[in-house]
């Protein structure tokens, strides 16, 4: 069983870890809100408004196989700490 903590602590020292993890929650974007780099439903899952356009952006650079910065991997380290709890749902629904 994955903890919020465990997830934290791996994403601040794994880039590999940050990165699928920062996907994860962006495949829980809706289309919409993938398409317009934005949140606009309240569902309690993705990224919340002030990060989606960035973290949302990183995922998709990731996914077309261009590599994040390292100054990209810092911001979203710093954000993705937050999506812990989330992170830790999603892998123990998938165990």
């Amino acid at each position: 069983m994955y903890t919020k903590d465990f997830i934290a602590e791996m994403m601040m020292s794994n880039d590999r870890w940050l990165i699928r993890g920062m996907c994860a929650i962006a495949l829980k974007q809706t289309a919409d809100e993938m398409e317009n780099l934005s949140t606009s439903h309240s569902n309690g899952v993705g990224f919340n408004k002030v990060d989606a356009p960035i973290l949302t952006s990183f995922a998709t650079q990731f996914k077309q196989d261009r590599y994040l910065t390292l100054r990209q991997l810092n911001v979203a380290r710093h954000r993705m700490l937050k999506y812990a709890s989330q992170l830790a749902r999603i892998a123990n629904a998938k165990a």
